[in-house]
């Protein structure tokens, strides 16, 4: 369990908890799935992100708009609009190659501008701190830094079909960039990666530099290499951009 009292203190924990947005589908009033998200804002319209290989593109998913840490549930909700993917076009000479296209594992959604998602950060059994949520603004000409820190954090470990579902949290803030792979960044981490089911829910994570500056967003991990691979968001701004206009 992380001691949140700790995070408040550290401002780089408390911008890696902060970026991070819950996703949860509900069927019959119960939890079947979680991942995670963040909320950006391109040209005044905010946007929610996630990667799409959770199946975050079907329907019945909520995002959480304000914890309730402590009493073991969750709090409060908002039935999100179908998440849109993307497809990765590549062209061969001058024609149209429909082999060559593929579903991207990043997803996203325009969402009201008045949209604020809290976090609910425990700080005793008889205090709490509300905080809100990062709006990230993403930058084209970004790229990450080998020699800063990278972060990121989600909710892991809940009970499926339990409709007072409870959950640990994974905080990892000591990702190093490491490495470039077509649409991915890869991050190694500075231990060992164990279990593939310490990370289950934090795809879609955004991570984070110690800037604070928004980098990817968790998709995958290679666990005999102890590495993270993160879709580079820079590329899909795009799309974005379009629903802008």
């Amino acid at each position: 369990m992380i001691d949140f009292n700790k995070v408040i203190n550290d401002p780089w924990l408390e911008n890696i908890v902060l970026a991070s947005v819950p996703f949860y589908k509900y069927e019959n009033g119960c939890l079947v799935a979680n991942a995670s998200g963040c909320l950006v804002e391109v040209n005044g319209k905010k946007f929610l992100l996630s990667i799409s290989h959770s199946n975050l593109t079907g329907p019945n998913w909520t995002v959480e708009t304000k914890s309730n840490l402590g009493n073991g549930n969750t709090g409060q909700f908002l039935l999100v609009d179908r998440m849109k993917p993307l497809a990765q076009i590549k062209f061969d000479s001058s024609l149209f190659d429909s082999s060559k296209t593929k579903i991207v594992d990043f997803t996203y959604c325009m969402v009201n501008n008045q949209f604020i998602t809290y976090h609910t950060l425990r700080i005793n059994n008889n205090q709490e701190l509300i905080a809100e949520r990062t709006v990230f603004r993403i930058e084209r000409s970004y790229s990450p830094n080998k020699n800063l820190k990278y972060g990121f954090f989600g909710h892991i470990n809940f009970k499926k079909n339990d409709c007072k579902p409870t959950f640990d949290f994974r905080l990892e803030s000591n990702l190093k960039f490491v490495d470039e792979k077509d649409e991915f960044y890869v991050f190694e981490l500075d231990h060992n990666y164990g279990s593939h089911y310490n990370y289950l829910g934090c795809s879609g994570a955004p991570i984070i530099d110690e800037n604070n500056n928004l980098a990817a967003l968790v998709s995958f991990g290679n666990r005999k290499k102890n590495l993270i691979y993160g879709i580079k968001i820079r590329d899909y701004m795009p799309a974005l951009i379009i629903d802008t206009i």
